[in-house]
């Protein structure tokens, strides 16, 4: 793949990742700690970032550094949660290290009730904090 292909690729899936996550140019750049310039070079697939940053992104994310520099296996509208909201949720309480267990959920949970479950967990949480 030639280094315009992969950057256009990389744009591809870290605008996903952005919408999925509910999250601005502005506000990722700043979470990584580079410009917004420098972001919107990446996000328009005019340049490809170095590997510390496609990991800082991962990392931002809660996903694999393949996820941002490889060809989707499947379009990303096939993801696991039909939902785009309830996916956006999701990815929310994914990053979050204390309700990683709701990822037992169904894929076909509506948004409402994703959440409904996390603040349940929460407050479990929060009346016994050792368990």
């Amino acid at each position: 793949m030639s280094n315009e292909e992969q950057a256009r690729v990389f744009a591809s899936n870290l605008n996903y990742y952005l919408d999925l996550n509910g999250m601005t140019q502005i506000e990722a750049a700043e979470k990584i700690g580079v410009s917004q310039q420098r972001f919107n070079t990446w996000a328009q697939g005019k340049a490809y970032p170095r590997m510390d940053m496609i990991q800082k992104l991962a990392d931002l994310f809660g996903i694999q550094k393949s996820n941002l520099i490889d060809v989707p296996q499947n379009v990303h509208d096939n993801e696991y949660y039909l939902d785009p909201e309830t996916a956006r949720r999701a990815q929310e309480i994914f990053t979050d290290k204390d309700l990683c267990i709701l990822f037992d959920a169904a894929r076909g949970s509506r948004p409402e009730d994703l959440q409904m479950a996390a603040d349940l967990l929460k407050r479990l949480k929060e009346t016994n904090p050792d368990g």
